[in-house]
């Protein structure tokens, strides 16, 4: 089988031929300066690729139909003489058969369907979310060839021909990252035809090895096991000395260490033999093996039962008496970190995490410190050893590239004064970029040339270069086919410099069978163990055709990365001169990083030159070309954000502009089953950067787009990854970003209604029978209602007695204003109202009857973000108010999300002779035994259980030290000694939401009547809440049909979204109390809407198909395309009677909600 190796390129099969002759002659330019692509390159990608319209589709049917020829002459000729299973020519006719076939039809037609509608459209140029995209049509072809042959890599009697395949893919990465691959014939590869090439300058010593994984998380917990087991594998050998089987060799096996001291290893130091390198330690074998004539075999017996694998992390350290060694990454690094601390039993507090520069690279001085107070802390006893150094190669947030050249320095300089470490990188995202690196890979197509349009590519700029250049000096690196290998799932690849580190995660199990040679037992390392042979065939077949090498994958990658380039500058540019929309990109531009820079000139000029012109007018100035080479990302992923101005000035707080990013990820991301693909003009999505791990980065960022850089609110971006090479082609970029842009003016609106004030109908909780109260129903999100107020006022008589008569019915009365500004309230001191038992539904004509006046502040501050705390209080704090007779209590609104908690006429056991004579201005009372900071957020699911009639509470009672409209932060801070303690006890009257005072945004409708029933509802001029929302249309069905009732009242009638656009005035509106979206927005509550069950459901019964039982929601009638969850309030249980008062006054709260059940869509 083996011959020898070719000094040639490979030779594909003919059915593969039709693909390999379109690729383009190799590239003259060199790292860093942008390129063009000459002789066909760019119709070489476009042949590599089914494309956004199936472009190719009569290549895959072509290459589709000899993969299915070339499977069914196998079977056939599969000893032929065998019998069929079809020797009985009436099966084919039988009805079972036909059905059988019948079914198969129509299911998968369905199935087809369904998919094609709510598949996320990867292969199109619109696609900029994730590191997701169109796959190669070689690889696609590779994996279906190879899935119709459902092989098994673990081990070789399972898929012995991809086991061999997934060994030339290991192989074939590592030399692409700068490894040095084996030379020895043991691994030749059988024919010319598998594509595997001499390899020169190899150093026989320390060769490197490659599998294919999953992906990357498998690929990061398998180098983190790798590093602890070598780690610990020094202390394992000594134990084997000291007290088993080696002991033997105690007095004759020395170590030698990086200064040249020679001892022998029994007596070695433990922090030494701690810090021994990488090569060393993996050597230690082989040197058992010459020195002494050991067999491996026994090598293994010996030290097996002492190492870490065995006997576990805990039980060394405490043996050797160490600290737990640390790992340090990047604080931008992936969940996969910290879940392989918890797997590997490292634990997560031994994940050190190293801070980051403006640009979001680690921050080579910072790991330097860290690494320092390792070796060098102020009691020796507290000395760590490091297991190892991550660098990441293309963070998944936002693309950039650690220093990894600096921390391979830093080995080196660490080494000599005695602390080593392990070096794995993350480059899931950025490995295949080192394809644009010339190795002189013998993996190369050749093609003729073609006459095409020309794609600019944009070559690595000389940082990226030099950290892809250095991965050759790190131990391992995590790789993923299924990102910028452009593979189909799953596809990841793990690459060790030193083949032995292999042996250190080897495992195997009794009925597997390992004895063929090392390169087919690829099973037989790793977590994986079944693992299919169609992922290293669909990713070596690719490798084969496109090319590892400039210009091949490099040329491919090229395109993306010019696509990047030309996407930064768009979004650089996208608002200059606009009044409202400010985009900025995470990524500096350079005049930004200098003092005094002119980023308003470098803008314009980057509009002229790079945004607004053709690629070949691009190619042919030499000015826009240096702006290519300078500009964006260090790989395709560009981070931006969006804020907005009033009145010409930024927005300020930093809540407000994440909630401009959520809005635009809620109208261009691929979020739900039932998502329609054609209505996302734009697909993009968002990532929250913490201020606690990105801290001087974010703060300049946050500077940069006009927020307050103080603000340490986390920071929601949008993030728009770059992978096709097309998008450039006809600047059809510009055409996506401004969409982009008019979807986000379109969004402005929703903005200016959390931020600005504008006449509204005001809200308060009705409290006392001999003094009137009156506590503000606040919104953290919308301007109008952002204000905790407190008021007294004063009704009519004929007004008070209704309201008392009202309180018999419900033990919450809510009073509602006319529309006006809450401030000219306040200014004049009265105003119209009227009230209701427990929350309207509608605001019809008729209100607003009675009078409302000597309103007098009890309580006002504000409650926009720039005015909370950070974080919760540790104990509950309340204001208390009232008079003599009664007293309430309303819960202080610190920070946000937060819970109104308003309890009228509670009952305080104060001391004899004590009294509380400024009641009525309002006191500070804290509930001691409350910890607010362990409660929140409250929500349906975590109800504030201790606010129910009867419970008491201690409180300790504070004179409040500011004026009665004081703001900001600080509010429990100087408060003095108490003037009380008591215990508080509430009453019936207690009013609690979370719902409506964390929506994010309002939701309402208005109602018109039809002109024949005009004369039964007179028009009156009412501005509807939320009139400024642009709802979807299915809302007023779910509004119909939810509120049927109230309807039926008002007669014929329609209900319009956007309604400021009516000629006539509503005859009513909604209130803000009927729908809204959680804070969390991942379901509707109260909105009846057809599910992807439903929708599925449907066209299963089109097809006469019956419907997928496991789906079926038992126990409910509904009518079809609704979904009963859950009721709003579940029903205590009977002998509670506290609970049944409690669950009582929360369903008259809701009246008329009160019948209403919560829904949602799955």
């Amino acid at each position: 089988m083996r011959g020898q190796r070719s000094t040639k390129g490979p030779q594909l099969s003919t059915s593969y031929h039709s693909i390999s002759t379109t690729f383009c002659l190799p590239m003259t330019s060199t790292y860093g300066t942008p390129s063009c692509l000459y002789s066909g390159a760019h119709a070489a990608i476009c042949a590599s690729m089914l494309g956004p319209k199936a472009e190719n589709q009569a290549i895959f049917r072509q290459q589709f139909q000899s993969i299915v020829d070339k499977i069914f002459t196998s079977r056939s000729q599969y000893f032929p003489t065998d019998p069929s299973i079809f020797d009985d020519p009436e099966i084919p006719k039988s009805d079972g058969y036909k059905d059988r076939v019948d079914n198969l039809t129509k299911y998968l037609g369905v199935a087809g369907d369904m998919l094609a509608r709510h598949s996320v459209p990867w292969f199109s140029p619109r696609y900029n979310a994730h590191m997701n995209a169109d796959t190669s049509l070689p690889a696609m072809l590779g994996y279906i060839l190879a899935m119709l042959w459902n092989q098994n890599n673990a081990a070789p009697e399972g898929g012995p021909a991809t086991s061999y395949i997934e060994y030339l893919v290991g192989q074939q990465l590592c030399k692409m990252i700068g490894y040095t691959i084996s030379p020895n014939s043991d691994v030749a590869p059988p024919t010319a035809q598998w594509g595997e090439l001499p390899m020169e300058n190899a150093k026989p010593s320390v060769t490197a090895w490659g599998h294919v994984t999953c992906g990357g998380t498998v690929s990061n917990l398998e180098s983190m096991w790798v590093a602890r087991n070598l780690k610990f594998y020094p202390l394992s050998l000594k134990l084997a000395i000291d007290e088993g089987k080696l002991a033997f060799i105690d007095s004759s096996f020395h170590i030698t260490f990086c200064d040249g001291t020679k001892v022998l290893y029994k007596d070695a130091d433990v922090w030494r033999l701690l810090n021994l390198p990488v090569d060393d330690i993996l050597n230690l074998p082989t040197r058992l093996s010459n020195e002494h004539g050991m067999s491996s075999q026994f090598i293994d017996s010996a030290v097996k039962e002492y190492l870490v694998q065995h006997t576990g992390v805990e039980f060394l350290q405490n043996k050797f008496a160490i600290k737990p060694p640390v790992f340090l990454v990047s604080v931008t690094n992936h969940y996969s970190w910290p879940k392989s601390c918890s797997v590997t039993g490292i634990g997560m507090s031994s994940l050190e995490e190293v801070d980051v520069d403006e640009l979001a690279r680690l921050d080579v001085n910072d790991l330097e410190r860290r690494l320092n107070q390792h070796l060098k802390p102020a009691n020796p006893a507290d000395r760590r050893a490091v297991y190892g150094v991550v660098a990441i190669l293309g963070c998944t947030e936002h693309g950039a590239v650690d220093p990894v050249h600096d921390i391979v320095g830093l080995r080196s300089k660490f080494e000599k004064e005695g602390l080593s470490f392990y070096i794995h990188v993350d480059a899931a995202w950025g490995g295949y970029f080192a394809s644009m690196i010339d190795r002189n890979v013998g993996i190369n197509p050749r093609s003729s040339s073609g006459s095409v349009e020309e794609v600019i590519q944009r070559a690595l700029t000389p940082y990226t270069h030099k950290q892809l250049s250095a991965i050759a000096d790190c131990d391992s690196v995590t790789i993923d086919p299924h990102k910028s290998g452009y593979i189909p799932y799953p596809a990841g690849a793990l690459c060790y410099r030193n083949k032995q580190l292999r042996f250190l995660v080897t495992m195997t199990a009794p009925y597997i069978n390992t004895n063929g040679v090392a390169h087919e037992n690829m099973g037989t390392f790793g977590l994986q163990g079944s693992a299919p042979g169609a992922s290293p065939v669909a990713v070596w077949l690719s490798h084969l055709v496109i090319g590892l090498n400039p210009t091949g994958y490099g040329a491919l990658l090229g395109e993306a990365m010019f696509t990047s380039v030309k996407m930064y500058c768009n979004w650089a540019t996208l608002t200059l001169d606009d009044p409202n929309l400010i985009v900025v990109p995470f990524v500096s531009l350079p005049s930004e990083r200098v003092q005094g820079g002119d980023v308003e000139s470098e803008k314009r000029q980057i509009l002229a030159k790079v945004v607004e012109r053709s690629n070949d007018e691009i190619k042919g100035d030499p000015e826009a070309l240096r702006l290519v080479r300078e500009l964006g990302s260090d790989l395709v992923i560009n981070v931006f954000a969006c804020n907005f101005r009033v009145n010409g000035e930024p927005n300020k707080d930093v809540v407000d502009a994440n909630f401009l990013q959520r809005r635009l990820y809620e109208r261009m991301a691929v979020r739900r089953a039932t998502d329609d693909m054609k209505e996302k003009k734009f697909i993009i999505t968002t990532t929250t950067l913490k201020q606690s791990k990105y801290k001087n980065a974010l703060t300049a960022f946050k500077r940069r787009l006009g927020l307050d850089p103080e603000d340490q609110t986390d920071l929601v971006v949008i993030t728009s990854t770059s992978m096709s090479p097309f998008p450039t082609v006809n600047n059809f970029v510009r055409d996506l970003t401004l969409e982009f842009k008019k979807i986000a003016h379109s969004e402005l609106e929703r903005c200016y209604h959390r931020t600005e004030i504008y006449p509204e109908s005001h809200s308060f909780i009705m409290q006392g029978t001999n003094t009137l109260y009156l506590t503000y129903m606040p919104m953290f999100n919308v301007g109008s209602y952002r204000q905790q107020l407190i008021i007294s006022g004063k009704l009519s008589d004929s007004a008070m007695q209704r309201y008392k008569d009202a309180r018999k019915k419900s033990t919450a009365v809510t009073l509602h204003t006319e529309i006006c500004l809450l401030s000219d309230i306040l200014t004049k001191g009265s105003c119209k109202v009227s009230f209701d038992a427990g929350l309207p539904v509608l605001l019809k004509f008729d209100l607003f009857t009675d009078e409302l006046t000597e309103i007098r502040i009890v309580k006002n501050k504000s409650i926009a973000p720039r005015h909370l705390e950070p974080s919760y209080p540790t104990s509950m704090p309340f204001y208390l108010y009232g008079t003599a007779e009664e007293q309430h209590i309303d819960h202080i609104l610190l920070a946000a999300p937060n819970v109104q908690l308003c309890a009228s006429e509670v009952t305080l056991s104060l001391d004899v002779g004590q009294v509380l004579p400024d009641i009525s201005q309002g006191y500070i009372a804290l509930a001691t035994t409350l910890c607010e900071v362990s409660m929140q957020p409250f929500s349906s699911n975590n109800q504030p259980s201790f606010f129910k009639t009867g419970r008491q509470l201690t409180l300790q009672i504070y004179n409040d030290p500011r004026s009665s409209d004081a703001g900001g932060r600080g509010l429990l801070s100087g408060l003095g000694e108490s003037v009380a303690t008591c215990e508080m006890t509430l009453g019936a009257n207690l009013w609690f939401d979370h719902r409506f005072i964390n929506q994010p945004q309002l939701t309402a409708a208005a109602v018109h009547v039809h002109p024949s029933k005009e004369q039964h509802f007179p028009c009156a001029k009412l501005a509807a809440i939320g009139r400024r929302m642009q709802l979807e249309d299915t809302v007023v069905h779910d509004i119909k049909h939810t509120f049927s009732d109230e309807l039926s009242k008002i007669g014929e009638c329609r209900i319009a979204l956007g309604h400021t656009s009516e000629e006539t005035s509503p005859a009513a509106i909604f209130s803000r109390y009927v729908l809204h979206e959680p804070p969390l927005q991942e379901h509707r509550d109260m909105l009846l809407r057809k599910s992807f069950g439903d929708e599925l459901q449907e066209d299963l019964r089109k097809n006469n198909l019956e419907y997928l039982e496991s789906v079926v929601e038992p126990g409910f009638e509904l009518e079809p395309g609704f979904e009963l969850v859950e009721p709003m309030f579940e029903p205590p249980v009977a002998s509670d009677q506290q609970a049944v008062q409690s669950h009582t006054a929360n369903i008259s709260m809701l009246s008329p909600l009160a019948a209403l059940w919560r829904w949602r869509k799955t």
